[in-house]
């Protein structure tokens, strides 16, 4: 499956069902979710791979993965009706995904990779460490979609957990409005996406890119 074929099957993973704003859950749209999880296929984070998606929502960065060929794939959130569609649009596409209900301090096994589009941290200052710590401490890689102006945090806090951000590009997400705070129709968020590794004091650069070859 290439990439755009991909985007084409994540457009029908509907979106969270009745997003909660102290949670902030905001569907990944289906074009940043299959980028995402291509870009961690081609860097050979995926095929084959155990993955797990933390703060799921509707699965659809895990189904993007198995898609893609993953061996396993296990998806957390504590929303379950966006579980329930998860399992639901996991079935229909041919994927095979393992949702969990619960908070992700339940989980204990290590994984391959993980993929996630945690909170952003803008109605709970920081709501997103708790995701990066458990990542860095289950993964050997990780893939995690940030608000763009956190970036510089994103780097120094891995860097205090002894890890290294190896690449990093950004996004824009459009959001809808859907909750009552929100003062306009749409918004255009610049989102950064950063491939985390454990153990590796590295910052990226183009040079990256050319070396990686892609």
């Amino acid at each position: 499956m290439n990439k755009r074929s991909l985007e084409i099957t994540l457009e029908r993973v509907p979106p969270i069902p009745e997003p909660d704003a102290e949670l902030e859950q905001y569907s990944t749209p289906a074009t940043v979710a299959a980028d995402l999880v291509y870009t961690a296929f081609m860097l050979g984070d995926v095929d084959d791979m155990n993955i797990v998606d933390l703060g799921c929502g509707t699965g659809i960065l895990a189904i993007g993965a198995s898609l893609l060929g993953a061996e396993k794939v296990t998806a957390i959130d504590i929303d379950p009706e966006s579980l329930e569609v998860g399992r639901e649009s996991a079935e229909e596409l041919g994927a095979e995904v393992e949702f969990i209900e619960g908070d992700i301090s339940i989980l204990e096994e290590r994984c391959d990779t993980i993929i996630m589009n945690p909170p952003f941290g803008a109605q709970t200052k920081h709501a997103d460490r708790a995701f990066i710590e458990k990542a860095i401490e289950l993964s050997n890689v990780i893939y995690s979609l940030h608000n763009g102006n956190t970036a510089d945090f994103i780097r120094g806090f891995a860097a205090e957990l002894e890890a290294g951000v190896t690449r990093e590009w950004d996004y824009e997400f459009t959001i809808k409005k859907q909750f009552d705070f929100h003062s306009h129709d749409r918004v255009d968020v610049d989102v950064t996406a950063f491939r985390i590794v454990p153990g590796r004091y590295h910052i990226a650069s183009d040079d990256d890119e050319e070396e990686d070859g892609y």
